[in-house]
């Protein structure tokens, strides 16, 4: 199920319970309470976490100055109009503008109530409080296993380094005629592009999970997309074939099945120093075009060393 579906079932959840649970306890307003509700889901956990507990110091602090102001100034509109200017400019300064609406809008029913009395002050309270929590509870008992989602999208990245190398050794293969190879390219990296950004919503799933292995893993490969991406603007400017591009090729084919969790990155490296030391021994080019050519392959040759090497970090790191 996608993200955007499982946002509408929870805040579509969030609404009637925060409504249900007003209506039961007799609360006025309680339509309120299921509207605030819905702005405290959040795509993440770890973003509604955060939300409740903006908006609860939100609520306590403009429910203080809204105090201070009526009792000062009186139970007047304009006086609810000053106070609400006021706790929008603080708000902002602190770094709170998520709690400003609700606060707001239940700040406003005791405007028409006429005083701050503590039965309407509980009330009020109660219902800002159901809509954040059912929010909150809402999104952390939805169904959701993040770790296994994120171990499948490692594997699907995975899948799409390996496909695109593939069609790298095919654009090497057939210079003269690389626009199709290109194309699905592109098509690959849109694809590892949205696993990414899946990624990283899902991570912040895993509240209070400061070290996420399989999350690293996941920036790891899109450092590696970025240098693969890298490769395929090179090769688009070899327009002929060339023997020095074997070499390359075989390479690739010997990374492909290296692509996985485990750490061969350290042994292809080294097969990689062989390559270079290789290109180095070979005749220098005689023309201008087997100049730009052999630049571009030994650009390549430094790409492939750096796609390598963020794989080590990686392990060196875990």
């Amino acid at each position: 199920m996608n993200r955007q579906l499982q946002t509408i079932i929870k805040t579509s959840l969030a609404f009637i319970l925060a409504i249900s649970i007003a209506s039961l306890l007799q609360l006025p307003g309680a339509i309120t309470s299921g509207i605030l509700a819905i702005i405290s889901i959040q795509l993440t956990r770890t973003e509604t976490f955060a939300i409740v507990i903006k908006r609860l110091i939100s609520a306590t602090l403009g429910f203080a100055l809204a105090y201070l102001l009526f009792e000062l100034l009186g139970y007047e509109l304009w006086v609810y109009l000053l106070t609400g200017t006021l706790f929008i400019i603080f708000s902002n300064q602190i770094k709170l503008n998520v709690g400003i609406v609700p606060t707001l809008v239940l700040v406003g029913s005791i405007v028409s109530f006429g005083s701050f009395d503590l039965g309407v002050l509980i009330d009020t309270s109660l219902l800002l409080i159901i809509s954040i929590v059912v929010g909150g509870i809402v999104t952390f008992l939805y169904p959701s296993n993040p770790t296994e989602i994120l171990q499948e999208t490692a594997k699907q990245t995975d899948k799409l380094v390996k496909e695109s190398l593939t069609i790298l050794i095919e654009a090497l293969r057939n210079p003269v005629d690389q626009l199709p190879y290109h194309d699905h390219y592109k098509s690959l990296d849109e694809q590892g592009k949205k696993l990414i950004e899946e990624a990283e919503l899902t991570n912040k799933d895993l509240l209070f999970q400061k070290q996420n292995r399989l999350y690293a893993y996941l920036k790891m490969r899109q450092s590696q997309m970025n240098r693969v991406r890298r490769l395929f603007r090179l090769v688009q400017y070899i327009h002929v074939k060339t023997d020095y591009a074997a070499g390359i090729i075989q390479f690739l084919q010997d990374l492909i099945p290296a692509i996985g969790t485990k750490d061969q990155a350290s042994r292809l490296r080294q097969e990689l120093q062989q390559l270079h030391d290789d290109y180095k021994e070979k005749p220098l080019p005689q023309t201008r075009e087997e100049f730009e050519v052999r630049a571009i392959l030994f650009q390549m040759l430094f790409e492939l060393d750096y796609f390598l090497a963020l794989k080590i970090q990686y392990h060196q790191a875990s």
